[in-house]
């Protein structure tokens, strides 16, 4: 829940309210920990008058704006990885091209297994997924691990930390979202990890001194 409401405050207009609906008597205790981390807490009755309400002139709740500064950090650091993954991925198409290969294909009923992170430089950790298929599933430990990492979240605002490293995962195929094929590359980029396609001819050690590079020279951590 922490990971989805700071993700959600760096990816919305620094003005949204964040509401939290409890289903259950049984959520209260969820409420009590993450209740002033959003602007309203409501009974799943109440928050079926919340669409009326947020019509209104008088917006339910109070709004914590999230600094500018944030804001920033957070859009320099999903450019520089999601620059990475498309930037690999042509360098890749043209190796292809030029070398009259075919892409390789990937089961789509076979969930990729993934290794354990570990670091490539200071500042990089690297996370390899075996042949299968990638999907949201599989990239939201990746990104939790990040965002508890690089955030720490106080009164609904996410304080960058600077702890976070650059995040590079190595797949045998790039993920593809069926109505939008970048969706879920640029949701990992945004969670602080670039996805390239790994083969016998990628420069690991030079990839990661790219990437730990971009990270230093980020004025926002």
């Amino acid at each position: 829940m922490q990971t989805r409401l700071i993700l959600s405050r760096l990816a919305m207009p620094p003005a949204t309210c964040n509401v939290l609906v409890l289903e259950a008597e049984l959520d209260q205790s969820l409420g009590d920990k993450l209740g002033h981390d959003f602007s309203e807490v409501l009974s799943l009755d109440e928050s079926k008058e919340l669409v009326a309400l947020s019509k209104e002139a008088a917006v339910i709740g109070e709004r914590t704006f999230l600094p500018h500064e944030i804001i920033v950090g957070a859009r320099a650091k999903f450019a520089d990885l999601f620059q990475v993954t498309r930037a690999m991925r042509l360098v890749e198409q043209r190796r292809r091209k030029d070398n009259n290969l075919l892409a390789q294909r990937v089961n789509p009923s076979k969930p990729a297994r993934r290794s354990d992170t570990r670091y490539l430089a200071e500042d990089v950790v690297v996370a390899e997924f075996g042949e299968g298929r990638i999907s949201t599933n599989s990239v939201a430990p990746l990104a939790r691990q990040q965002i508890e990492a690089g955030y720490v979240l106080d009164r609904g605002v996410p304080y960058p930390t600077g702890d976070a490293p650059y995040g590079l995962a190595l797949v045998e195929q790039l993920p593809t979202y069926r109505s939008d094929p970048d969706k879920i590359l640029r949701a990992a980029a945004f969670a602080g990890w670039a996805f390239v396609e790994s083969d016998e001819e990628l420069d690991l050690l030079k990839l990661g001194g790219n990437l730990s590079n971009r990270r230093r020279n980020q004025r926002f951590k």
